[in-house]
């Protein structure tokens, strides 16, 4: 059922409930305001940055025309350096919505973001990314879908995995520990590059084309967001008498807007009648991919070791994985002070003490059955890694 129009803050409509959500994708107008500095930051406690990204990619394809109503001072504060402001810069990439700025006396005018849009798709990264978010973003429906950041300039592919070294390399040089021996911190910068590359490459492979192969139509947006930031380990059932300080984490967020996990590996659309239990299964098909030979799918294999690999490097570096697809969301931690679950016995021949390809709910935690949440395009997947 229409809910009309409806005018909201972007805080509020990203980080809603699912109930609250739905409303909103139902309305037939969406003005969304963007009136505070408070905006571009991420609420404590929140949904994660890339799932609030990833709702907001899911309006646009599938839910109501948009309006964004924008203070004068904060869209001034965000056109100055977007790359840095990850979910205002896929806002700003969305196709088909309407900008608006509004001045202190209450005067409005359309907004003309057309070189801040052109800063998002030339943005280099910079090596003191620690200082702020950082966002590497494809708009493949406006035609920049090959970011210099990403793929090659004389080519148009996506960078090398050697590049990708490269890349990693220098964004995490300057954050290795003194204490760290060079062999350790070598190992660390190249088990970040192989997570960072495969989580990617599977927007280039999976993220782009509709459910009939042609490319994405509308919003079809894809990227990578670095942050250091300071956490805890996530486990939520934890007393909080045992969580100790707070540690440096590096965040790794990957998007697309693409079919998501079923679409792309069924090559069926995901419609409301198909079993919440059958989409999880196929979230670890695709985990099983390069850990078991037979497994096959309908798109093109991976030309590294897939997701299986990265849930390998996360074991190594005691890092933690949260997957956001469709009606799903799964997640594991091998951070220090959680349980270790679903792991290969040390007696095991081939695999001894490493992960298994399987998820765990991230809503019930330490429970392998899914919960439903509401439905979403595409594919978010976080990974927090500790840098001590």
């Amino acid at each position: 059922m229409s809910r009309g129009t409806q005018t909201i803050t972007l805080t509020r409509a990203l980080q809603g409930t699912a109930e609250e959500f739905e409303a909103l994708r139902l309305a037939t107008a969406l003005t969304l305001e963007v009136r505070s500095r408070a905006e571009t930051a991420q609420p404590e406690g929140g949904l994660a940055e890339v799932v609030a990204i990833q709702r907001l990619i899911s309006l646009s394809q599938l839910g109501p025309s948009i309006r964004v109503i924008w203070a004068s001072d904060v869209s001034e504060h965000v056109v100055a350096a977007p790359a840095l402001y990850p979910i205002q810069a896929v806002l700003l990439l969305l196709d088909g919505v309407e900008h608006v700025i509004e001045d202190a006396d209450g005067a409005r005018r359309n907004a003309m973001f057309g070189p801040a849009r052109r800063k998002i798709y030339s943005y280099l990264p910079s090596t003191d990314f620690f200082a702020d978010r950082q966002a590497l973003l494809c708009a493949d429906t406006r035609g920049q879908g090959r970011p210099p950041s990403l793929y090659s300039s004389e080519t148009g592919k996506l960078l090398s995995r050697a590049d990708f070294d490269s890349l990693i390399s220098q964004l995490l040089s300057a954050q290795t520990a003194v204490n760290v021996s060079s062999t350790r911190a070598f190992i660390f910068r190249q088990t970040v590059s192989t997570i960072v590359a495969e989580l990617f490459e599977n927007t280039e492979l999976h993220g782009r084309a509709a459910m009939d192969g042609t490319p994405i139509k509308r919003s079809g947006i894809r990227g990578i967001i670095f942050h250091r930031i300071q956490s805890h380990a996530p486990a939520q059932t934890r007393p909080a008498a045992s969580i100790g300080p707070a540690a440096d984490m590096l965040e790794i967020s990957v998007f697309d807007a693409g079919l998501g996990f079923y679409g792309s590996y069924s090559g069926r659309p995901l419609q409301e009648e198909v079993p919440l239990e059958d989409e999880w299964e196929v979230v670890h098909q695709c985990m099983l991919r390069h850990f078991e030979d037979d497994v096959s799918g309908v798109g093109p294999s991976h030309r590294g070791m897939g997701l299986y690999e990265v849930l390998r490097g996360l074991k190594d570096l005691g890092g933690m994985i949260e997957v956001r697809t469709g009606r799903v969301y799964g997640y594991r931690s091998f951070m220090r002070g959680d349980p270790k679950l679903l792991l290969e016995a040390q007696a095991s021949q081939s695999r001894p003490g490493m992960p298994k390809p399987r998820l765990l709910d991230k809503t019930r935690q330490f429970v392998t059955v899914p919960t439903v949440h509401e439905q979403l395009v595409g594919a978010a997947i976080r990974v927090l890694i500790p840098l001590n």
